[in-house]
């Protein structure tokens, strides 16, 4: 019976106790981590292909990417931090990345769906009220291809001149990047890619207070320590730059 106590108790801490975590920054940058969790969804089933009429269906992790969005969020300054949502549930369970019908066949992976998505709407709403414009970045990992950094915009579509700048100009995120040895795509906002930014990206990205990117960051650098260091030393400084000009300047109470 003990042993049998144990068993249950084991079984029961495997569960997801928390479907997230949200950590409330300081500046107007969200960022994301939907496809990184490890953990299960009590009471869910695993998604199926069969069950769920979505192209691009897959049950697998973006391995490393919660890491790499605490290490990102770490290298900003104190009191200069981004708010983080970061979902710890496997994505055998609910795929955050698409709308509430294609997350899952099943009513608990649809209701975790929901409940992820109410806070991040509810973070941008908060950030919103306070500055002038909100940067969202959805943090993913790919294998299928060669490349460390990919930014999905839509074809530029879902970003305002202020994030065009950010990212293409001579001395923006990519061109950094690309000095620094990093392979990076697009060259430039219009160019069509692989992953162009997904459901979050569209689905948040058309608000005309919300700029919106989606990173695909490559296996070999997700899997490099030294390149993640790299990496995150170029882009956490710069975002943590640029952003003040996105904070709304309150005039002194006389």
């Amino acid at each position: 019976m003990a042993v049998l106590l144990l068993l249950v108790q084991a079984q029961s801490a495997l569960a997801n106790p928390q479907e997230f975590t949200l950590s409330r920054g300081q500046i107007p940058i969200l960022l994301v981590a939907p496809h990184g969790g490890s953990q299960q969804l009590m009471g869910a089933t695993v998604r199926e292909k069969e069950k769920v009429s979505d192209p691009h269906f897959t049950t697998k992790r973006d391995m490393l990417t919660v890491e790499l969005a605490k290490e990102i969020a770490d290298k900003f300054p104190a009191g200069q931090k981004p708010s983080v949502l970061i979902s710890q549930v496997h994505r055998q369970y609910v795929d955050h990345n698409r709308k509430e019908l294609l997350s899952s066949h099943h009513p608990k992976g649809r209701l975790a769906h929901r409940r992820f998505h109410n806070a991040l709407r509810a973070e941008l709403s908060r950030l919103k009220k306070k500055h002038k414009k909100v940067l969202l970045i959805d943090i993913h990992g790919q294998s299928s291809q060669k490349v460390d950094v990919t930014v999905g915009t839509r074809e530029g579509k879902t970003i305002s001149p202020w994030s065009e700048d950010l990212l293409w100009s001579e001395n923006g995120l990519l061109s950094r990047l690309k000095k620094a040895g990093f392979t990076i795509q697009p060259d430039y906002p219009e160019q069509r890619t692989k992953y162009n930014g997904g459901f979050i990206v569209k689905e948040y990205g058309f608000d005309p207070k919300v700029d919106a990117w989606q990173i695909e960051h490559g296996k070999e650098l997700r899997f490099s320590p030294e390149m993640v260091q790299k990496y995150v030393a170029i882009l956490a400084p710069l975002l943590a730059e640029r952003s003040k000009s996105l904070i709304e300047q309150k005039a002194p109470t006389l």
